[in-house]
């Protein structure tokens, strides 16, 4: 997972959700790697490790803590999605990456469940969200 090529990265992210469906006892052996994956430049690898992170806190709620360390990292890719350039490759319909947004929206989701902290974190860019969303996108 820390491999120099971005598609080894995404590959070995997949690989591990389903390690961790099959062997939960080792969640904790990935910390290391989703902390070096958070902050990929790669929208791939982001939607790999983004997974990742949403399948462990299915698993098991007592990783939450962990994972709320990343919920500024979090917040600032999906601002940078809403209020980034054009890339082609990854837009659907004129919305950018909405894969990627909705597994992001998903684990802030989590990670925002019953923490007022990390709430706190997410709510301007979940505001941002809500008030330039069009209604046709």
């Amino acid at each position: 997972m820390k491999s120099p090529s971005s598609y080894i990265r995404q590959r070995a992210g997949l690989a591990a959700i389903r390690t961790l469906k099959n062997i939960p006892d080792v969640i904790e052996d990935f910390y290391d790697a989703i902390s070096f994956q958070m902050n990929d430049k790669h929208q791939s690898v982001l939607m790999a490790v983004v997974t990742l992170c949403c399948e462990i806190c299915k698993i098991d709620n007592s990783h939450l803590p962990f994972m709320r360390k990343f919920v500024s990292s979090l917040a600032k890719t999906l601002k940078n999605l809403l209020m980034s350039g054009y890339a082609p490759e990854y837009e659907i319909g004129g919305v950018k990456d909405p894969f990627l947004q909705v597994k992001i929206l998903e684990l802030l989701g989590r990670l925002g469940n019953g923490n007022s902290e990390a709430s706190d974190e997410m709510s301007d860019v979940l505001a941002q969200i809500a008030t330039n969303t069009e209604n046709t996108k």
